[in-house]
């Protein structure tokens, strides 16, 4: 399998999500390359509502894959802004295009800073 690179301009969590600043602020969350090869082939996404409120460590979304279900739970609080409607009809974006393709947008209103890892942190927490 071949490693994909580990985008330097986000920052990662434990649970194998990475969160990326938007210039208007808002963050991209989207699964990790390893998350996505924990979990396989992506079958299934269920989106939140654009407008629902969530606190640290909520499911913000649910990936399925043909092993398990993984709630995406994140280290913030705020609001969904929108949801990459792209994931209902292709899925496996989340695995080709682990670092491209987001899930959902989000407005964030607090970052827990001491639990996300910068690139370095993550790499060192996979053994990579």
């Amino acid at each position: 399998i071949v490693s994909i690179p580990l985008p330097t301009d986000r920052r990662y969590t434990d649970g194998h999500l990475w969160l990326k600043e938007n210039v208007d602020g808002s963050l991209d969350i989207g699964a990790t390359e390893e998350g996505q090869s924990q979990l396989g082939d992506m079958v299934f996404v269920e989106l939140p509502a654009v407008g629902k409120t969530f606190t640290p460590r909520d499911a913000i979304a649910t990936l399925e894959s043909v092993k398990a279900a993984s709630d995406m739970l994140v280290p913030i609080a705020g609001d969904v802004l929108a949801t990459n409607m792209v994931l209902k009809d292709k899925p496996e974006l989340i695995n080709s295009e682990p670092y491209s393709t987001w899930v959902v947008r989000v407005k964030a209103d607090m970052v827990d800073d001491a639990s996300l890892l910068s690139a370095e942190q993550y790499r060192k927490l996979i053994g990579a």
